[in-house]
């Protein structure tokens, strides 16, 4: 039984939403995504997961931990991490 903290209708829309984004993330100049993008698109999908489903609910906390590298500061690096992921 899913136990939705907002009505099924709207988390199937903010669901599309935060896939159809998915398009927008750039593309690298070392043949990889935008790491700036990714890191918003993941905060912005963690936040959509919260708000369907609570912040304690299993499946906030699956998507939290998934491993998104961290920056080093030096975008290029970055760039190459995500490639090489």
């Amino acid at each position: 039984m899913l136990n939705l903290k907002i009505p099924l209708e709207k988390a199937i829309r903010l669901l599309n939403e935060r896939i159809n984004d998915l398009k927008k993330i750039r593309k690298n100049n070392y043949g990889g995504v935008d790491f700036g993008d990714v890191v918003r698109w993941a905060s912005a999908t963690i936040t959509v997961v919260e708000g369907i489903y609570g912040v304690d609910d299993k499946h906030s906390t699956q998507i939290q931990n998934l491993d998104i590298p961290k920056s080093s500061g030096d975008l290029s690096r970055d760039a190459q991490n995500l490639v090489l992921s």
